[in-house]
C-alpha cells in the first residue's frame, strides 16, 4: 500500500498560467510524502496563451507519473478525462453590467405585461370584484396591490435570493441551471475531443 499514489481528478480545472502541474487538476495523496510532493509539482502540459484549452486523459497522466516514479502504483479515483483551461483575466466592466441589468429588468417587465395582457388579467380582476360585490376601482385597488406584492414574494422565494442573501441553504434554480449548463458544455468538449482523437495532452 505504501507504493500507491492516489489521484482524484476534477472534470474541469482553470489555471492562471501556461504551465499546468498535476496539482492543478485535482488531489494527490500518497503514504510517502516525497512521492506526493514530486507528483504534485510535475508538469503535465503547457498552454500557449490565455483562453487555450486542453483535454487530458487519466491514462496519459498515469503514464507521466510512472515515468517520474517508476516504482509507484497510481490509483485514479476521479474523472477519466479532464479539461484544463487557461483562465482569461476578468476585467471589471460596470457599463456592461448596467446594460445587462437594464436588459433583464425591462425584458422581464415586458414579459410579465405581455402575459397579463394575454390572459386578460384586468378582466379577471373585474370579475373577482364583481363576485365579491365591490366596484372595480379606476386605478390600482387592493387586489392589484396584493397581487403585485405576492408576485414579488413568489419570485423571491422561488429563486431563493434576496440581494446577496439566500433564504435557504439549497442551491438556487439559477445555480442548478448553471451547473447543468457547465456539465453539458464539459461533456460536449470531451465528446468532441474523443471523436477527434485529441484527448491526450497539449505539448
Amino acid at each position: 500500500m505504501d507504493k500507491q499514489i492516489y489521484i482524484q481528478l476534477r472534470q474541469h480545472s482553470a489555471v492562471r498560467e501556461g504551465r499546468v502541474a498535476l496539482k492543478d487538476l485535482g488531489e494527490v495523496f500518497s503514504d510517502k510524502p516525497e512521492w506526493a510532493a514530486k507528483a504534485k509539482a510535475m508538469t503535465v502540459c503547457s498552454l500557449q496563451k490565455p483562453g487555450d484549452r486542453a483535454v487530458l486523459s487519466s491514462l496519459y497522466l498515469i503514464e507521466k507519473i510512472k515515468n517520474q516514479l517508476p516504482d509507484c502504483e497510481v490509483v485514479n479515483l476521479g474523472e477519466t478525462d479532464v479539461i484544463v483551461e487557461w483562465e482569461m483575466q476578468r476585467r471589471s466592466n460596470v457599463c456592461k453590467l448596467l446594460f445587462v441589468c437594464l436588459i433583464v429588468f425591462f425584458g422581464t417587465a415586458f414579459t410579465i405585461m405581455a402575459f397579463h395582457n394575454d390572459v386578460d388579467i384586468r378582466g379577471v380582476f373585474e370579475q373577482i370584484y364583481l363576485l365579491s360585490g365591490e366596484a372595480s376601482p379606476d386605478g390600482a385597488g387592493l387586489l392589484e396591490i396584493s397581487y403585485c406584492i405576492g408576485l414579488f414574494v413568489g419570485i423571491t422565494v422561488f429563486f431563493n435570493h434576496l440581494g446577496r442573501r439566500k433564504l435557504k441553504s439549497d442551491p438556487t434554480p439559477v445555480q442548478v441551471s448553471m451547473y447543468t449548463y457547465e456539465q453539458n458544455v464539459n461533456q460536449s468538449i470531451l465528446n468532441a475531443a474523443d471523436r477527434e482523437g485529441e484527448a491526450h495532452s497539449a505539448q
